[in-house]
């Protein structure tokens, strides 16, 4: 198990779980190797309480679909998705959809600010959002405020293709479906997913490593550990 994360008989609930994918979140925006801070759409999954596996992709018109299709195969009982986005205060909420709210920040409107955002799903506990607004100065660097968490609240419910992806992906998979989709991660893939498998029971049946996967310290990856992406997919367990 890696540093710091979750004993298996501790159960992480999901305010718990949200406070430590904030921490996460920002350090994958401040650590990120990509130039200009671009950050990836990461995908974190929980399973028995653990992290189970970790995913980033480029953040294309493809990459929602992408992890959707790869977290509704995998088993886990708590999924969160990190993406780079903005955030609005004071707009109509006619006007915040996401293309309309990212034309407003680009003409520097005040009202809104670039923002990580977390959306987490857990089997127990329903959908929780977090949103972490930030901002860049050439003097200041990076300046991050505190989270906003929302959803906590009886009768909230977050809306939206990202929440409707992690329901459909909490529902559960059969044992074939998901022994298949876990053949096919652990073969060469062409579509460029930065992928680290934790070291979980669940993976414990893999006795062999195709090429192009090492074994890291946290566990198994296509990621090689001395690109610094390696860290950042590890963050949910460290």
């Amino acid at each position: 198990m890696a540093a710091g994360s979750v004993p298996p008989d501790d159960r992480l609930d999901i305010e718990a779980m949200a406070r430590h994918q904030a921490r996460a979140a920002c350090r994958r925006l401040a650590e990120t190797p990509f130039e200009n801070g671009f950050m990836p759409l990461y995908a974190d999954l929980y399973l028995g309480s653990r992290p189970y596996a970790s995913f980033a992709v480029v953040p294309d018109e493809r990459a929602l679909g992408l992890l959707h299709h790869i977290t509704k195969h995998l088993n886990a009982d708590a999924i969160a998705i990190t993406s780079d986005t903005w955030i609005a205060v004071g707009l109509d909420p006619a006007t915040r959809a996401s293309a309309t709210i990212e034309s407003r920040f680009e003409v520097g409107d005040p009202r809104v600010s670039e923002a990580i955002a977390v959306t987490l799903g857990s089997l127990d506990d329903g959908l929780l959002s977090v949103r972490i607004p930030y901002a860049r100065s050439v003097m200041d660097g990076l300046e991050l405020s505190e989270p906003i968490i929302s959803g906590l609240e009886d009768g909230d419910e977050l809306r939206g293709p990202i929440g409707e992806g992690l329901v459909d992906a909490l529902n559960g998979v059969e044992d074939d479906a998901a022994a298949s989709v876990r053949d096919r991660i652990m073969a060469p893939t062409e579509v460029e997913v930065a992928m680290l498998l934790y070291d979980h029971e669940e993976w414990g049946a893999f006795d062999r490593l195709d090429p192009g996967w090492a074994r890291t310290r946290f566990g198994v990856s296509n990621v090689d550990e001395t690109n610094p992406l390696s860290v950042l997919l590890a963050a949910a367990s460290i």
